[in-house]
């Protein structure tokens, strides 16, 4: 399985690519380094991930997190941004119990929300 499979796909937004991120294909060690760049980028006191490519990164970041730092924000994540919206639905709702949010995506194919910070971000793909 390849990260990048140039395809046709239809994307979670709705919208049609001729390209799919294949975050599955990441391996485990792939995550590890990636929830190291995250920590490098962002400081946190919980991590959420978004259902479901955001809960394998989430579950490798935790580590990261600085529970007992209350001025802290929560971070959100997720493997690929297209419109942001399974981001915001999900900050919506986090929104209901952390003062603090913040989010990073490990890519980011279209305009990230302000609070999100994509680690590489790609431009094109979109018809």
């Amino acid at each position: 399985m390849n990260l990048f499979q140039k395809q046709e796909v239809k994307l979670n937004s709705g919208k049609v690519s001729d390209f799919k991120i294949e975050c599955d294909a990441l391996t485990d060690a792939d995550i590890e380094c990636i929830a190291y760049l995250i920590s490098q980028r962002v400081r946190f006191r919980g991590v959420v991930g978004v259902p479901t490519g955001g809960i394998r990164i989430a579950l490798a970041v935790d580590k990261y997190s600085e529970i007992n730092n209350e001025a802290l924000p929560t971070l959100i994540v997720d493997d690929v941004l297209t419109t942001g919206g399974s981001m915001e639905r999900l900050k919506a709702d986090c929104d209901k119990h952390y003062s603090q949010i913040v989010g990073m995506v490990i890519f980011a194919r279209g305009k990230c929300p302000d609070w999100v910070t994509p680690l590489f971000s790609l431009c094109g793909g979109e018809k």
